[in-house]
């Protein structure tokens, strides 16, 4: 079943989350059901796009300009827009020209576990500290 069988508690749902401070997003934007009218049907907070449109704008002019003007329309309804699939610096460099507010993707990192990860989150914490104090 489709989210618009259920579009009205889809919306009242949503709604009720966000109410909790929790933000709501439509992830995979531009494939599967994601559609052009959920942006105007429901209540989002984050834009999630598909990492299939990362890819294809490294490979042509359209294609980045297709990616841009999402990231443009998420900016202009208010939402934090998400491109997922950032695995190179090349594309890292791309989605910060074109203004994505995040990039998801092992481009920074690969996924680990809770201990790495607060490891990883300490040894930030310090070096920042010792930037600060220079």
């Amino acid at each position: 079943r489709s989210v618009r069988q259920y579009k009205s508690r889809v919306i009242k749902d949503s709604e009720y989350i966000r109410n909790l401070g929790v933000a709501v997003a439509i992830d995979d934007f531009g494939t599967g059901y994601s559609s052009l009218s959920y942006l105007t049907q429901f209540p989002m907070d984050i834009l999630k796009i598909d990492r299939s449109f990362i890819q294809l704008a490294m490979q042509g002019k359209r294609s980045k300009a297709i990616l841009e003007t999402m990231v443009n329309m998420g900016h202009a309804l208010n939402m934090r827009v998400v491109c997922e699939g950032a695995e190179t610096v090349a594309q890292r460099s791309m989605l910060e020209e074109i203004g994505a507010d995040v990039m998801q993707g092992f481009v920074d990192g690969r996924p680990m576990d809770l201990f790495d990860a607060l490891a990883l989150f300490q040894q930030d914490k310090r070096k920042n500290l010792r930037l600060a104090s220079n």
